[in-house]
């Protein structure tokens, strides 16, 4: 069944598969340590309606993407969904509302950012103002940018999800780089879907017109670092750290393989009919998430918050207390009101008054009124 939430997603062609191989169970781009891959980008070819002239579009959707952690138990929890923010209404065949074009995370925008500067405004009063210090200034920048990270939702990242033809390479007995497989007289190759955020993609349209290349047809090699351990972090840095350049035409494989082009669009052709029906496989931020379900999700997330605000309006006396026992924000904690003596921060002791707030709205905010959160790692 095809994913309802790639209505989602822009759409820019209508490719939507990849081929099986053996070595991979994913269809997502997944580096591996020390190894480098040459990369090939498959298009499809349209009639431009007002020149007539045949255009190359990329086989390629994009979206907005949120994440966010959560601590209950003593765990961390790790979570992502595509922005809903602006979309056209969406339902399953029971009615049930998937979007409405009003995004649950970015409605919380404000009232995260609130949090965030409240915490600032104890680190302040903590260190007596911003220090002078040069020593106790870097200490402080550090608590803060630590703050601004933990923030508890964020600007929706984007990324493009492209499909690209991967060759696999190694090196021969003298060490010249080679296709790590050959298949009819040709390199193997698998097909996958690479995600990659706006920095990524601006460094990669740089290196094309710096050599007056176009993506469509290009060949580009992806070079992995040399990571020890195969856990979470170890493939984060593994894509993060990767490096990607153009490759030359005394290297290229296309050239030296006249036919290969032709056989991955070929191949393209063939396979054009599913290539993001199930992408919620590979991506789980493509998961179909009901927005009543979000909806709760923030509820349970802000709760500590919520409780605060109405706290407020009763009682201008009132703390917002939620990160005071261990510095981390705990899923659906007890009432954060009441009086602080101390509150960690940045793993620094909170001594003195906590500062006032007036209380939020939970609005949709433009990204301008707000300053914009990291965002995360390609992984």
């Amino acid at each position: 069944m095809k994913n309802p939430f790639l209505k989602l997603g822009t759409q820019r062609t209508d490719l939507r598969t990849f081929l099986e191989d053996t070595s991979y169970n994913s269809m997502k781009y997944s580096g591996e340590s020390g190894v480098k891959n040459i990369i090939y980008f498959p298009y499809r070819e349209e009639v431009d309606a007002e020149t007539g002239e045949i255009k190359k579009e990329l086989i390629a959707i994009s979206a907005g993407v949120h994440n966010w952690d959560t601590y209950e138990n003593g765990k961390r929890g790790f979570h992502s969904v595509i922005c809903t923010e602006g979309s056209a209404y969406l339902a399953d065949n029971e009615g049930n509302v998937l979007s409405d074009g009003i995004c649950p995370i970015c409605a919380r925008l404000r009232d995260a950012k609130a949090i965030t500067d409240y915490r600032i405004a104890l680190l302040d009063n903590q260190y007596g103002g911003v220090p002078t210090d040069e020593n106790r200034k870097k200490q402080y920048d550090n608590d803060v940018d630590a703050i601004k990270k933990d923030q508890k939702v964020k600007f929706a990242t984007q990324y493009m999800y492209i499909l690209v033809a991967v060759v696999k390479m190694t090196k021969d007995g003298n060490g010249k780089l080679v296709p790590a497989a050959m298949v009819d007289g040709l390199p193997a190759y698998q097909f996958k879907i690479w995600r990659a955020g706006r920095q990524r993609i601006e460094a990669l349209r740089d290196k094309l017109v710096d050599e007056s290349k176009e993506i469509t047809g290009a060949e580009v090699k992806f070079s992995h670092p040399e990571i020890k351990g195969e856990g979470a972090l170890a493939k984060m840095q593994i894509m993060s750290k990767m490096e990607v350049d153009l490759v030359s035409d005394a290297s290229s494989l296309l050239k030296k393989f006249t036919t290969l082009q032709d056989k991955i669009q070929s191949d393209v052709k063939n396979i054009e009919d599913t290539v993001f029906d199930t992408i919620e496989k590979s991506f789980p931020e493509w998961k179909m998430t009901y927005k009543e379900n979000l909806v709760l999700e923030m509820d349970k997330l802000f709760s500590a918050w919520d409780e605060y605000q109405k706290e407020l309006s009763m009682n201008p006396s009132a703390k917002y207390l939620e990160y005071a026992a261990t510095g981390k924000a705990v899923t659906n904690p007890a009432v954060a009101v009441g009086s602080a003596q101390s509150a960690p921060i940045g793993g620094m002791a909170m001594i003195g008054d906590v500062p006032q707030m007036e209380a939020m709205p939970q609005l949709a905010v433009a990204e301008s009124e707000l300053v914009n959160g990291d965002g995360v790692a390609e992984i």
